[in-house]
């Protein structure tokens, strides 16, 4: 049982590793190797990992004029949880790949446009990792995180959100629909701190049917900038909550250090923000730290980790997210696929629930009663879902949902929270039922 801080499922830190590659050149290779897990102090075998392509992009890794995506390095990489998911028991390990426009180019997404070929030979690589691991019973999840931090003015494809999100939509057509490759996931990436407004980062945004995971990067440099970047995350968070979708921070962290800062920590501000994640009583999907330093001194990461497992870890063992209430349901009495209705009401956080109760027209949030019931089942069916057994069950199997064993069948937490993704892309598109 991973550890859940209240509001964050998986704490992970970002670290940098520097590799030859076997063309002879110095790589780097930023990724999250370790999570906190509630059995042990430390959990070495992790299961979400970070890739940042920081200087290169698919667009050009073809200077040698090779036929595949992925360079040596790259798939040192891919390769490496790859070998970490077959020999472990954990069904699932996610690829966090970071594909940036090149930042050696003046125009940075029409050169992106001009190399949708490259493009659609790294989603098909992709796809082989992914489609290879189902055929072992496993999950290789890859979520893909492009052109991030958009908005902000040191990055060179900033102040450009029309080709920003023409670009997005069409890597996303080239992976889901030209290659097939469905199950990989987009996020929305921009950074949050001192100065960087709401109303420019909606500017960005490519589109709800194209968005599958809501992010951000979350720095605050100097302790006098705390209260005003920690109110625009605020605003951010409370936004990228009412889309209804998974969310998370893809780099936090505090002062940024050069290598020979070797006195600065940054255990205490990294602290405070995780603090007020907490606080916001919301749930993040996975939060990446920055600990400072570098992999010339890795004492730094064992410091800040330590302090945070310390304030945190001794702290909380799993907690379980505020529920809905049942009130006034005779469960049996209810057909099966009532009871499955109300197995999806009844594992949803709060905050999605009441948003359901909204957009039914109902009053009395947090709790679950008859007509909320009967509304929410009215409104499956009007949608096309199955809630018989069998639809439950080709339900959880087409969204990789762990259903065996005896998990087979069983709506949790998990499966609640993918259902109400799935409709919340109904309601976006389709009329509210008069029901």
């Amino acid at each position: 049982m991973r550890l859940k801080l209240p509001g964050i499922s998986n704490l992970l830190y970002f670290a940098e590793r520097k590799y030859t590659t076997h063309e002879g050149k110095i790589a780097r290779q930023y990724l999250c190797p370790i999570e906190f897990a509630a059995q042990e102090d430390i959990d070495v075998d992790g299961s979400i990992y970070y890739y940042g392509i920081c200087d290169s992009t698919v667009t050009n890794f073809h200077s040698s004029n090779k036929t595949e995506a992925l360079l040596d390095g790259h798939r040192y990489f891919f390769n490496g949880i790859k070998d970490l998911l077959y020999a472990s028991e954990a069904k699932c390990k996610t690829a966090i790949l970071g594909l940036q426009p090149p930042k050696d180019k003046t125009k940075h997404y029409e050169y992106v446009t001009n190399h949708l070929d490259l493009i659609k030979q790294l989603a098909i690589e992709l796809k082989r990792y992914h489609d290879e691991a189902l055929n072992k019973d496993k999950n290789f999840r890859i979520i893909i995180r492009y052109a991030s931090e958009m908005n902000a003015s040191d990055n060179e494809w900033h102040n450009n959100p029309e080709e920003y999100k023409s670009t997005y939509r069409a890597i996303s057509k080239i992976f889901k629909i030209d290659v097939a490759f469905t199950d990989v996931q987009f996020n929305f990436s921009p950074v949050m701190r001192i100065g960087m407004d709401l109303s420019t980062i909606k500017q960005y945004w490519p589109g709800d049917d194209y968005v599958d995971i809501v992010s951000c990067t979350w720095y605050i440099g100097k302790k006098e900038d705390a209260e005003n970047s920690t109110k625009r995350f605020d605003e951010y968070f409370q936004w990228a909550m009412d889309k209804g979708k998974p969310f998370g921070i893809d780099e936090l962290g505090g002062r940024n250090l050069h290598y020979t800062e070797k006195s600065i920590d940054n255990s205490e501000r990294i602290s405070l923000m995780m603090e007020h994640l907490i606080s916001l009583g919301k749930q993040c999907d996975y939060v990446t730290t920055f600990l400072g330093g570098s992999d010339d001194y890795p004492y730094k990461y064992a410091v800040t980790l330590e302090h945070l497992k310390e304030r945190f870890v001794d702290r909380i063992t799993n907690p379980e997210m505020d529920l809905p209430s049942v009130s006034a349901i005779n469960r049996n009495s209810l057909l099966i696929e009532e009871q499955y209705a109300l197995n999806i009401l009844e594992n949803l956080p709060l905050q999605k629930f009441n948003k359901l109760k909204e957009w039914m027209n109902l009053s009395t949030p947090n709790v679950i009663g008859p007509e909320t019931l009967e509304k929410f089942y009215s409104r499956c069916k009007y949608y096309g879902f199955d809630l018989s057994v069998d639809g439950i069950n080709h339900f959880k199997d087409r969204h990789n949902l762990g259903n065996t064993g005896n998990a087979k069948g069983i709506i949790g937490k998990q499966t609640a929270a993918v259902y109400y993704q799935e409709l919340m892309k109904y309601i976006s598109r389709s009329p509210n039922p008069n029901n």
